[in-house]
């Protein structure tokens, strides 16, 4: 063999042998390579495994944490909600319904991560949170107390209050069934025209009728004082037999209709409220029919009533009312005209009488001292007729 051939030879040889070696190179190469990717494809996933591991642990443990907060809450609400009795008998907390960490059904590993974290918790915020259930709890139990307190005072309260309110309701049942089958008894009191005698008459404790005088320059201020009542009339002046001491403004027979209409009218004017008028004196007057006949038909304009004071026996009022179509209404009884006690107290019971008798009647009297005290302390004689306003009969 030649030099030449010897050198492709050995040629062929290195070059096939290098070869080989580049092959093996390259195939360590990659397995180095796919050894390394196994190697960090299982480390990265124990790695992220544990990372998921650990964030569903935590949310196991927060979800845990959330039911016994939710399960302490119920107990109070469901502890709010019992009857009072029952309240008292359970005042401890029902520890056994509560949430364990063995029913979240937990791996050992997640149960011993989460004892490790509540142990790391007892110190401080368990600690706390306890206390603040046992406060929770406690006033809860106070509160119940109170209210069961507040409840059963309520409760005889009202039953205290209905049985007074159903007292009261028979009792005033009972004094208007009295007072509707009671006789009626109008009582009124002439003459009112000065304080002094407003006075007197409020300070009865009886439902009285004033009639008060108009003005005049003598008692100028009467329509003032007809204020202080809740009702009223007017004693309106007539002429009488052989009185010399009228009143200004007195009506006599002689007048004219138109007068006798200004004269109401005026009177109207200073007594807005003015329904009904009684006269004084009027002896002369009320016995004349022409007279009377003038002055009902003013009366009637004025959509007044007359009442007859009965001074004279030979009244025409009801007459003249008759004309008219007018009420005749007349008194019964002078309980005054003897001015002593005696008297008085004797025309006062037949006042009574005579309401028993007829359902009604209609006493005049005047504020004189003595009459003042007999009605004052009339109690036993009109408890058995009821004493109201004129305007109540009619």
């Amino acid at each position: 063999m030649g030099p030449r051939t010897k050198r492709k030879t050995t040629k062929r040889r290195v070059r096939h042998s290098s070869e080989k070696h580049s092959f093996w190179s390259y195939f360590i190469i990659l397995l180095i390579a796919l050894c390394v990717g196994v190697f960090t494809y299982f480390l990265l996933n124990y790695l992220y495994g544990k990372s998921d591991n650990n964030i569903q642990t935590i949310n196991k443990i927060e979800k845990y944490l959330d039911r016994q907060k939710q399960e302490i809450k119920k107990d109070s609400i469901v502890k709010s909600e019992q009857k009072p009795q029952e309240k008292i008998k359970n005042k401890e907390p029902n520890l056994e319904q509560k949430t364990t960490i063995k029913d979240l059904n937990l791996t050992d590993n997640e149960s011993l991560a989460i004892k490790n974290m509540i142990k790391s918790m007892e110190d401080n915020d368990t600690n706390l949170y306890v206390n603040s259930i046992k406060s929770k709890e406690h006033n809860v139990t106070k509160h119940t107390n109170k209210i069961h307190i507040e409840i059963v005072e309520k409760n005889i309260t009202k039953k205290r209050n209905k049985k007074d309110t159903d007292k009261n309701q028979k009792f005033a049942l009972d004094n208007k069934k009295a007072s509707i089958n009671k006789p009626k008894l109008v009582i009124i009191i002439d003459d009112i025209a000065y304080k002094h005698q407003v006075d007197a008459v409020k300070a009865i404790n009886l439902k009285l009728t004033p009639s008060i005088f108009p003005p005049t320059k003598h008692h100028p201020d009467t329509p003032k004082l007809a204020k202080r009542f809740k009702f009223y009339m007017i004693h309106l002046p007539m002429q009488a037999h052989g009185f010399k001491k009228e009143e200004i403004n007195t009506l006599h027979i002689n007048d004219s209709y138109d007068k006798i209409l200004k004269r109401l009218r005026d009177i109207k004017r200073d007594f807005p409220e003015l329904k009904y008028i009684n006269n004084h004196t009027g002896s002369k007057f009320t016995s004349n029919f022409d007279a009377m006949d003038r002055l009902m038909k003013a009366i009637k304009n004025e959509n007044l009533i007359f009442i007859d004071s009965k001074t004279i026996a030979n009244t025409k009022v009801a007459a003249a009312a008759k004309k008219h179509s007018m009420p005749y209404i007349s008194r019964d009884v002078f309980l005054d005209h003897e001015d002593n006690k005696a008297a008085i107290t004797k025309q006062l019971k037949y006042a009574v009488a005579i309401a028993k008798k007829h359902s009604r009647a209609i006493a005049i009297g005047h504020p004189y001292k003595n009459t003042m005290e007999v009605l004052r302390n009339s109690f036993e004689i009109l408890k058995d007729v009821e004493v109201v306003y004129l305007k109540d009969i009619l």
